[in-house]
Order: C-alpha cells, then sequence, then structure tokens
C-alpha cells in the first residue's frame, strides 16, 4: 500500500512540475485574449447546435433563397477564425522584447474585423432586398407572397446576429490589445 501512495505521490510532483513549466513557458495558461474568444465560440457553439436541434437552421436554409445568410455564416465562421487567430498571438503581460511591434502588427491585421462587422448587415440588407423584389414578382403573379417573406426576414436576422458576433469578438481582440499596449 505504501508503494502505490509513495508512487502516486511522486506522478503527482511530476505532474506538478510538467503544468508548471507549461504555464511559466507561456502556453495557453497566459492566453487571457485567446481564452475569451474561446469561450464566447463555444457558447456560439453550444447556440447552433441547438438551433440546428431545434430546426432553426434547416428552416433558414430552406427559406432563404437568396442563401446571404449562408455567406453571412461563412463570413462570420471566417472573421472568428481570423481574430481567433490574432487573440492567440496578443503577447501577454509579462512577456518582453518586440511587444510593442507585435501589438502594432496585430492591430493593424485587426482592422478586418470592423470591416466584417460593417459588411454583415449590408449583405443580409441584399438578401432582404431579394426577398423583397422576389415578393413583389409574387404579387405580381398571384403566388405565394408570405412564403417568400422568409428570405427578407432571416436574411436581415443573419445580417444582425453576424454583426453582433463580430462586433463582439472584435472588442474581445481590441481590448486585449489596449492591454497589451498599456504593459509593454
Amino acid at each position: 500500500m505504501e508503494a502505490t501512495v509513495s508512487s502516486t505521490i511522486v506522478y503527482a510532483e511530476k505532474a506538478g512540475r510538467n503544468v508548471r513549466r507549461f504555464s511559466a513557458d507561456g502556453a495557453i495558461a497566459r492566453k487571457a485574449a485567446f481564452l475569451q474568444w474561446l469561450s464566447i465560440v463555444v457558447a456560439m457553439g453550444i447556440a447552433v447546435f441547438f438551433a440546428a436541434y431545434f430546426g432553426l437552421v434547416g428552416r433558414i436554409w430552406r427559406d432563404d433563397s437568396s442563401h446571404m445568410s449562408s455567406v453571412i455564416a461563412a463570413l462570420v465562421v471566417g472573421t472568428a477564425a481570423y481574430i481567433g487567430w490574432l487573440c492567440w498571438r496578443v503577447p501577454d503581460a509579462g512577456s518582453r522584447g518586440d511587444s510593442l511591434a507585435e501589438v502594432s502588427e496585430i492591430e493593424d491585421a485587426a482592422e478586418w474585423g470592423g470591416i466584417a462587422a460593417d459588411l454583415c448587415p449590408a449583405i443580409g440588407l441584399a438578401g432582404t432586398i431579394y426577398g423583397l423584389a422576389q415578393q413583389a414578382a409574387a404579387l405580381k403573379e398571384g403566388g405565394d407572397v408570405l412564403a417568400l417573406l422568409g428570405t427578407a426576414l432571416f436574411s436581415t436576422l443573419s445580417g444582425v446576429t453576424g454583426f453582433a458576433i463580430v462586433l463582439i469578438l472584435s472588442h474581445v481582440l481590441n481590448s486585449s490589445l489596449r492591454r497589451a499596449r498599456r504593459h509593454a
């Protein structure tokens, strides 16, 4: 029994040294910007899972004939991945060296977040206009006008939601960059 306890203690001490070394090397333990980004992305993933589970994603795919919602989704996913990469590159408060130059470089790259946030509602508006034009054509022909309302509404909803998500992720990155600049 003593051999088991002593080997467990030795193993725990080795694991403790490895965790301290992992943290001291500057890996994920000090990446506050990346962890904030990751928590938001995980929450978004859970929301998308439940939206798909309850059929909202399928309904948007089926009813949005302009497919602008898909374009917005691709823009949001790509921008989220890019912002995550930039968050990983943000220098930590304890790092020394070229951190001010690196912060300036990341700030220049971070402008894409604002551009993508502005693009989301514009793309959603294009889908809304397409949906309203389809409704006008259906009204002229005596077709089902309300069936085409989904295109207009889902494009608008996707644009506004994409704007909010990208804006929040950009805020996480920009606030981390301001913090890094203060500590550089």
